[in-house]
């Protein structure tokens, strides 16, 4: 979360796309989508650098739809590079704040590299040079359909290329499971490696060179990085609740000061590796108290600055319990 940095491949196609609180229903736009981010196609720039939204995204035919929070990068232009159209969209990196949303963005990013893949080729050299279609393209990984067996272990060499031509790009691979479907052919899964990478690489670098060649395979051109670390992460209680922002940090193993604000009142939190700390201002006795409350803060705003924290534990309690423990309290309550 310190870097906006792909690890998975990206792949464009036609979305439909909305901004909870902003769009009052979503629209198909031209989209690029990845596991961790999408840019997609709209009119006006929606808000500060930085800002959390809950982003709706679905295919264009509704089968797949996932809720998940983003975090607003950039509003620039953009080539299209199957249409070549300059097309005015804006960035969200994708935060997941739970392993549901995290496979529902898995299925919807693989329903669209199903639908695209009959432009996917594959020439592999295995002694005798073939072709296979591939229909599911990871970082690492990659599912294919072949006429011919391929064994576990099987060592290759992949080129992948589009239908239309451009570039080939070479990766090493090695079969790790193999089936045969009823209709005779093979589906086989490969981990790929890139051609030439040194064995020593980091496993950080050798993604980035992966991602970078499938880049260049889907789009014609590498995606620009943003290098500098993220230093906040802003928002409206009334799109984004507290709560959510709990779930977030914790599973993000976050650390930083979190602010909020409501009315004339105001409260900064501490978080340390996932866990929430202390609370300012609050004296020992009060920080339960005030945690309860602000819990369910409807109308405000808030400010995330990361960073290393370094402070007692008056909460002493992980963020999960004390969620429900606040849940079954207001539940008793309106008993």
């Amino acid at each position: 979360m310190v870097d906006e940095r792909r690890r998975s491949a990206r792949v464009w196609g036609n979305l439909r796309v909305a901004i909870e609180g902003v769009d009052l229903v979503p629209k198909t736009v031209r989209a690029n989508l990845s596991m961790n981010g999408i840019c997609f196609e709209r009119d006006q720039n929606p808000g500060e650098k930085g800002t959390i939204e809950h982003l709706y995204i679905s295919a264009e035919g509704g089968s797949r739809a996932v809720r998940v929070l983003g975090q607003l990068l950039r509003f620039s232009v953009v080539t299209d590079p199957e249409t070549g159209a300059r097309r005015s969209m804006v960035a969200f990196e994708l935060m997941p704040d739970s392993a549901s949303v995290v496979a529902g963005l898995r299925q919807l990013f693989q329903s669209i590299v199903a639908e695209r893949s009959g432009e996917r080729v594959v020439s592999m050299v295995n002694n005798i040079p073939q072709v296979a279609t591939v229909f599911r393209l990871q970082v690492s990984r990659m599912h294919v359909e072949t006429s011919w067996p391929v064994s576990v272990g099987d060592k290759v060499q992949v080129s992948f290329q589009s239908l239309a031509g451009g570039a080939r790009i070479p990766f090493e691979g090695i079969a790790t499971s193999t089936s045969r479907t009823s209709e005779g052919t093979h589906i086989s899964e490969f981990e790929l490696g890139v051609v030439g990478q040194r064995a020593a690489m980091p496993v950080a670098s050798a993604h980035e060179s992966i991602t970078d060649s499938l880049d260049l395979l889907f789009t014609g051109d590498l995606q620009s990085r943003d290098k500098k670390p993220r230093q906040h992460l802003v928002g409206r209680l009334d799109r984004i609740p507290i709560s959510t922002l709990f779930a977030l940090f914790e599973l993000e193993r976050m650390s930083g000061e979190l602010w909020v604000s409501s009315g004339q009142r105001s409260f900064t939190l501490f978080w340390s590796k996932g866990a929430l700390v202390d609370v300012d201002p609050a004296r020992p006795e009060q920080v339960r108290t005030i945690l309860a409350e602000l819990i369910y803060w409807r109308d405000g705003t808030f400010r995330f600055t990361m960073g290393e924290i370094e402070r007692a534990d008056r909460v002493r309690a992980p963020v999960t319990a004390l969620l429900l423990d606040f849940a079954r309290e207001q539940d008793e309550a309106g008993r």
